[in-house]
């Protein structure tokens, strides 16, 4: 996560100086007095009429929102295209002339993604800058006025650059107008003027026409000429002739209409029957028409899950959000926490990916690339889940456990686990793959103290201690159509309960009951023995068979 503070602004500290200390070159010699001159190095300052030369929310200058930690430099001399908002048009013209010295800037921040700083500097800076030049929060609209330098040699010349301090991957938009500019092309033009004065035997008419300056700046283009007159319209061609029109075809004898035929007599109505109580209300139709979109480019869209989680600040049950995620993997620098009625939907396993580097010493969410607590009539559907932890080799902490919907690298390799926790009703997970490999007490799934609806997940762990889903802390899912493997269990119920339909349960246990836990399973294969504690739990089967297709015994 990038780590940053408000960066204090300290007068012109967030100006590069742009004149030198005052050298006399020349001085001339009056009455009472000596004038002494500019050195070649300073600059004056032109003012114009505020210029428009930079917008992002309409590509101006730069082409969509500033990114964080990504420096975005563009230039300011000579022709470029300016934007006059009144009249919502681009023109190109020029507006400070090329070797400009400096420019002064009226720069405005547009609703921050997250609280940072914007710095303003020459654009030959590079690396991350010691000041700001403006300190705004999340969402704000902030302007500010600063004065920089512009290279006038090199790569860079005539360009600014702009540098966004916030969290990695947050995005702003920004306006700037020109205000002025400096130029040293008069003051070095008097320098040599004085110089030449000073010299023995310049004549008198050379004093008095004094040497002809250097050529100024290009003026601004003219107005539109008036339009020409209109050429003379040519001679309309001679229209062809109409074509000759078809007879009309005879028109058939109208058929003869039949008898109608007798009406049958009127069956007897049955008596209504008994309406029933009213059922009770369901919750309010409400359809997500708030659509939030996720991607790693573009206008209007979120660079992370996180940061789209982050916008919605008023979902409810009659204000549901969906998150669409595009294509992509997509990287969190800690845990992401699902919000009640926010759905989240990717754009299919093994297209979307969140993946982060989180990892835990206990068994809890701050282990998860993606956690559910406290959450109701949310699901997530549709993507990958990944979670690159590296263990800590140093024995101080040992990062040997993942929860939430995670992916974790164990003590003993490679650990790709995708687990599920929450504390509330109504989460669902709906066409997840969730995967273990490597460790020690590892599971595709873990439930702690919830009870999710999981439809179509494969939930699969290789490792010591390992179980495709381990239900704990009177959690008691409800599974269907699912995949559940594990080399010690494919499902493991501690203090829980579960109820599995229509699945595949896979390992070395089938199913272990421990610790006052139940199970009830239906219509599905069972591959492994049964391990019930004979004192707290209880199984029950229907329909159940083993790989061989013959009915499992369930004991």
């Amino acid at each position: 996560m990038f780590s940053f503070s408000i960066r204090r602004l300290i007068g012109a500290a967030a100006v590069v100086g742009l004149a030198a200390s005052a050298v006399v070159v020349g001085s001339v010699a009056v009455p009472a007095q000596t004038l002494a001159l500019p050195g070649a190095a300073e600059s004056s300052v032109v003012t114009i009429d505020p210029t428009r030369i930079a917008d992002t929310r309409y590509d101006i200058g730069l082409t969509g929102k500033i990114i964080a930690e990504m420096a975005a430099k563009f230039t300011v001399t000579g022709v470029i295209d300016t934007y006059i908002d009144s009249t919502s048009t681009k023109v190109p013209k020029q507006v400070v002339p090329d070797g400009a010295t400096g420019v002064f800037l009226n720069v405005t921040v547009v609703t921050p993604g997250k609280p940072g700083f914007l710095a303003i500097r020459p654009g030959a800076a590079s690396g991350v800058p010691a000041t700001g030049g403006l300190n705004f929060d999340t969402g704000t609209v902030l302007a500010n006025g600063v004065l920089v330098a512009l290279p006038t040699t090199g790569d860079n010349a005539g360009q600014i650059d702009l540098y966004y301090g916030a969290i990695t991957g947050a995005s702003m938009h920004v306006i700037i107008d020109v205000v002025g500019y400096t130029t040293s092309s008069g003051l070095i033009d008097l320098a040599k003027r004085v110089e030449k004065l000073e010299s023995p035997g310049v004549a008198a008419a050379t004093i008095s026409t004094g040497e002809q300056g250097e050529q100024g700046p290009a003026g601004f283009n003219g107005a539109t000429g008036a339009q020409g007159d209109t050429g003379i319209q040519g001679d309309t061609g001679i229209q062809g002739d109409t074509g000759i029109q078809g007879d009309t075809g005879i028109q058939g004898d109208t058929g003869i209409q039949g008898d109608t035929g007798i009406q049958g007599d009127t069956g007897i109505q049955g008596e209504t029957g008994i309406q029933g109580d009213t059922g009770a209300a369901g919750a309010p139709a409400v359809d997500p028409a708030q659509v939030v979109w996720v991607a790693t480019s573009g206008d209007n869209t979120y660079p992370s899950l996180s940061a789209a989680l982050g916008s919605i600040t008023d979902a409810s049950s009659t204000k549901q959000y969906v998150i669409k995620i595009a294509p992509g993997t997509y990287t969190e620098t800690e845990t992401v926490a699902l919000r009640s009625f926010v759905d989240v939907e990717g754009s299919g396993q093994g297209v979307t990916t969140i993946t982060c580097a989180c990892g835990s010493a206990s068994l809890d969410v701050s282990a998860a690339t993606v956690s559910a607590s406290n959450v109701i009539h949310a699901e997530i559907r549709h993507l990958t889940i990944a979670n690159t932890t590296i263990a800590n080799t140093t024995g101080i902490v040992n990062t040997l456990y993942s929860t939430g919907v995670a992916t974790h690298q164990g003590d003993l390799g490679s650990m790709k686990n995708v687990t599920a926790t929450q504390q509330g009703d109504s989460f669902s997970m709906s066409n997840v793959t969730a995967t273990a490999t490597g460790g020690n007490s590892v599971s595709g799934v873990t439930n702690v103290s919830s009870s999710p609806l999981m439809n179509n997940v494969t939930a699969t762990a290789i490792g010591d201690n390992s179980a495709g889903v381990y239900n704990l802390d009177s959690s008691s899912p409800t599974i269907r159509n699912s995949y559940l493997s594990g080399d010690t269990a494919g499902v493991s119920n501690d203090w829980s309960s579960a109820t599995i339909h229509n699945s595949e349960i896979r390992g070395d246990y089938g199913i272990i009951l421990d610790e006052i836990s139940t199970a009830e399973v239906a219509g599905t294969l069972l591959d492994g023995d049964v391990f019930v504690d004979g004192f707290s739990g209880l199984l029950s089967c229907v329909g159940v068979y083993n790989k061989y297709f013959v009915s499992h015994p369930c004991n």
